[in-house]
């Protein structure tokens, strides 16, 4: 029974045929022919007009690790399994297409192209009835690349005792030595600045800052603050009081005054003053006789003027002093003269008187 079609029952010889029975060994046979189309659409099939029938009549043994294939025409037959190894090749033997030798000098590897029998290597080789397939030379020269690149690729994955080539260094000696090395046996405190990250972030903002306060004249500024006694005082200049204070000296109009005081002038003008800070005390102690004075200013300034024109009168005065001194000097010398004119007039007279008065007792 064919699994392609299914054969109605026979007709009876003698008896008519009903219409029924036709249709149904018509159907029947409809059905063998779509099956059978169905199984040759997945043949491999050869194309149209192929002349000759395509037998292959080799008996099992021969047929045997064969396959099939097309010969030179186009027809089918058998042939040895695709690239058949012959090992070295050899003259004076017959190949077939596919079959794969070795150069025993070179061990390079050749497919066979052709069919043929082997004359020299090197003379079926030019013509064109071996195909080079592996150059064994090349595959030696990527085989040394290789293990070349497999050792340097070691070498940079985990060399430890020196550089793998010029200054640089493997992988391995990076994570077991130096900065990753250092930050591994800290993973604790990389943990932690990860859990901060934020913070870290907003230090990083102030990277300007930051670069100004690592100059050499900064740290030693800071190294001066740690000490125990500008710390105490950094203390009580934390108080809430003292905070206030520098609140208030921090305002613009205050930081513009102290800029003013900060000059040069000013500062030397304050050194003077705190020399004198006695005398200051004692002014401190009569401002009101200060407060006069102010008020008196314009009589103060022209005092100096004045005092130059009483000098000057001084001056006059006692030019006319020494003057009358000499004039009354000359006068007395005068009264002096005239006194002893008189005497020398009046005493004799006065002897005389004095004598007559005696006499006349």
């Amino acid at each position: 029974m064919s699994a392609t079609f299914t054969k109605p029952s026979d007709l009876i010889s003698g008896t008519t045929a009903r219409a029924q029975d036709i249709n149904n060994r018509v159907d029947g046979i409809e059905t063998g022919f779509d099956n059978v189309e169905v199984i040759t659409n997945r043949s491999i099939k050869l194309p149209a007009g192929t002349n000759g029938d395509q037998l292959i009549s080799e008996s099992a043994a021969n047929r045997a690790n064969k396959e099939v294939g097309f010969n030179a025409a186009g027809a089918l037959t058998l042939i040895n399994s695709a690239f058949q190894w012959k090992g070295n090749w050899a003259t004076n033997t017959a190949f077939i297409k596919n079959d794969t030798v070795r150069d025993n000098s070179t061990k390079n590897i050749y497919a066979v192209v052709v069919d043929h029998t082997s004359g020299t290597l090197s003379s079926d080789i030019s013509a064109s009835k071996l195909q080079l397939v592996i150059n064994v030379a090349d595959v030696e020269t990527a085989k040394t690349a290789a293990e070349t690149a497999r050792d340097l690729a070691q070498d940079w994955a985990e060399k430890t005792n020196g550089v793998v080539t010029g200054s640089s260094y493997s992988a391995k000696h990076w994570a077991t030595t130096g900065t990753v090395a250092t930050v591994s046996s800290a993973i604790a405190n990389v943990n932690t600045v990860a859990g901060s990250i934020s913070n870290v972030n907003t230090v990083a903002g102030k990277q300007a800052q930051i670069t100004l306060l690592g100059t050499s004249d900064a740290v030693a500024d800071m190294n001066t603050l740690a000490t125990s006694d500008v710390v105490s005082d950094m203390n009580t200049l934390g108080t809430s009081d003292v905070v206030s204070d520098m609140n208030t000296l921090g305002t613009a109009d205050v930081v513009s005054d102290m800029n003013t005081l900060g000059t040069s002038s000013n500062v030397s003008n304050m050194n003077t003053l705190a020399g004198i800070s006695s005398n200051i005390t004692t002014v401190a102690g009569i401002s009101s006789a200060v407060t006069t004075a102010a008020n008196n200013t314009s009589a103060i300034q022209a005092a100096p003027a004045h005092a130059s024109t009483a000098s000057t009168q001084a001056g006059i005065a006692t030019t006319k002093a020494q003057e009358a001194a000499a004039s009354a000097s000359s006068a007395s010398g005068a009264v002096n003269t005239a006194i002893n004119n008189l005497t020398t007039v009046y005493d004799p007279i006065g002897a005389s008187v004095a004598m007559a008065i005696a006499l006349g007792g």
